[in-house]
């Protein structure tokens, strides 16, 4: 060691010796200015988009991993606009958007686009079908209102898919268009309408405003189709897997904290969108239905060929013709899994 240096280190040992807490504070604080300085190598972290269709309760795994850090764990930080389906598309082909919603990016895969679903936050529809205090059972539903956000959405299209489960044919209620919950809602107090589908969230509120609300089935039920997913393009896929996997880590370890500690995820819906307490935790309870007990963040074959068969014709691809390898690639997404100890059952490439 240089003479020079070896005097400084013990003087500055000698001087140490005599310092409070205060002063370890400000070496410590000027310390931390001084490393970029010296050279000492800083972790940078990596910028990434993550577009969201909607700033909704049913994205709350998305803000679970912001606020507990499990991105920046991962060095990213994660941008997370709000971005129609139609306009998140050309953004993550031109590379200006790197994850983007998986329902319409599946559909736009069948036709060839190379996107492929990455990881998925539940493995069925998280819809809750709710009905006033006299209605018992679905099949009370004979004759009466219901009402759904706009003919032909997927909540229409569920929503008849239970109804038609229990036995209920289209001729046998009413189907009135109301559109956004708190307006459905309404109508249920009002007596206007006798049931309706509604998310989580909106369940928790219809609760605390009709006495008595029934809940008649759960959308997963009937609906098994992966939902509220991420899909990537084959290039960024190719080209920088780390940086994928990284988010799919991050992702999962937000889905299983939402499933396995809801008090803690009810906390984040609190703040982020605003919701009182009993409110939120109620809606993070009906959410973990939804979510896989054996293979969080995967989906199984049943609900992706469910997806297949119900979105290939409309836009004019037989669903035979369509495999799941074609618009999903779950392998990070197995690698994660074993990392963190996780070994998925019942799902699409589990090992059997």
């Amino acid at each position: 060691m240089d003479k020079n240096l070896r005097i400084l280190i013990m003087n500055f040992l000698q001087t140490s010796a005599r310092w409070t807490n205060l002063d370890w504070l400000r070496f410590l604080a000027a310390s931390s200015l001084l490393v970029p300085l010296l050279g000492f190598p800083v972790l940078a972290q990596t910028k990434i988009v993550q577009a969201i269709p909607t700033k909704s309760f049913g994205y709350l795994p998305l803000f679970v991993a912001q606020e507990n850090g499990f991105y920046k764990d991962e060095s990213l930080e994660v941008i997370s606009p709000v971005v129609r389906s139609a306009a998140a598309l050309p953004g993550l082909l031109s590379g200006e958007i790197h994850f983007a919603s998986a329902e319409s990016g599946m559909r736009v895969a069948m036709r060839g686009t190379p996107v492929k679903a990455i990881i998925f936050y539940y493995d069925r529809a998280t819809w809750i079908f709710v009905g006033r205090p006299e209605i018992r059972s679905i099949r009370d539903l004979n004759g009466k209102n219901i009402a759904v956000n706009s003919i032909g959405a997927g909540a229409d299209l569920t929503t008849r898919e239970i109804l038609r489960s229990y036995g209920l044919q289209e001729k046998n209620y009413n189907l009135i268009a109301l559109g956004q919950d708190s307006q459905r809602i309404l109508a249920l107090i009002r007596n206007q309408v006798q049931a309706t589908l509604l998310n989580p969230d909106s369940a928790a509120v219809a609760e605390t405003q009709l006495d008595s609300i029934r809940r008649l089935a759960h959308s997963g039920d009937v609906q098994k189709t992966p939902f509220s997913g991420f899909v990537v393009t084959e290039k960024l896929l190719s080209e920088n897997r780390q940086l994928v996997k990284k988010f799919v880590r991050a992702t999962l370890k937000a889905i299983v904290l939402t499933r396995d500690q809801p008090q803690v995820a009810a906390r984040v819906a609190e703040k982020v969108f605003g919701m009182k307490p009993e409110i939120a935790l109620s809606a993070v309870r009906n959410t973990i239905p939804s979510i896989s007990a054996k293979d969080p963040g995967g989906f199984t074959e049943t609900g992706i060929s469910q997806f297949i068969s119900q979105n290939a014709k409309p836009i004019g691809v037989k669903p035979e013709e369509v495999r799941i390898s074609d618009i999903a690639d779950l392998t990070l997404l197995r690698e994660v899994q074993r990392e963190l100890g996780i070994f998925c059952e019942g799902g699409y490439g589990c090992k059997k």
